[in-house]
């Protein structure tokens, strides 16, 4: 065939046609998912993205056939920061683009634990001094008035005192 000049479509046609027949005379595939994989990749000649297609198609299949990823997303994060190939530099990367993305998404910054922690405890403080002033004011207040009283009965004592030597008189 390929001597007398069979154009490929036909070529490409004659073979499926043939692996068809092998198929139901047999009942077997003539390849089986293993070989489709090697041949796959062995002859693979595309560009990155469709490597990458490829590689969502693999990760779609698999949660559609198990229904769960193929792999744990934050397992796989865990393990990869734990190599030695992993820096600080990767880290702090990693660190400032997740939380870029989460004010992003959120529309607020992200707050650790000691963050919410903190501000509970200016929180706190604030309503603590607020208490202390209303407290000094009220002590004032008081000062003000037992000085007032104490004016009032040292004022009436004299006036008794007064009166009583008056009335000696």
């Amino acid at each position: 065939m390929e001597q007398e000049g069979f154009p490929t479509e036909q070529l490409k046609e004659t073979a499926f046609t043939l692996e068809k027949i092998y198929q139901e005379k047999t009942g077997e595939n003539l390849r089986n998912f293993q070989n489709n994989a090697v041949l796959l990749f062995s002859q693979f000649n595309g560009s990155q993205d469709d490597l990458k297609h490829l590689h969502k198609q693999l990760l779609d299949c698999h949660q559609r056939h198990f229904d769960q990823p193929i792999t744990n997303l934050f397992d796989e994060l865990d393990n990869t920061i734990k190599t030695e190939e992993f820096t600080l530099k990767d880290f702090e990367q990693l660190i400032n683009s997740n939380l870029s993305t989460y004010e992003q998404r959120f529309s607020s910054k992200f707050k650790t634990q000691t963050d919410i922690e903190l501000e509970q405890a200016l929180l706190t403080i604030d309503q603590l001094q607020n208490n202390n002033k209303q407290l000094e004011a009220q002590l004032q207040s008081s000062k003000k008035q037992q000085t007032e009283q104490s004016a009032v009965i040292d004022k009436i004592q004299y006036l008794l005192t007064n009166n009583e030597s008056n009335d000696k008189i």
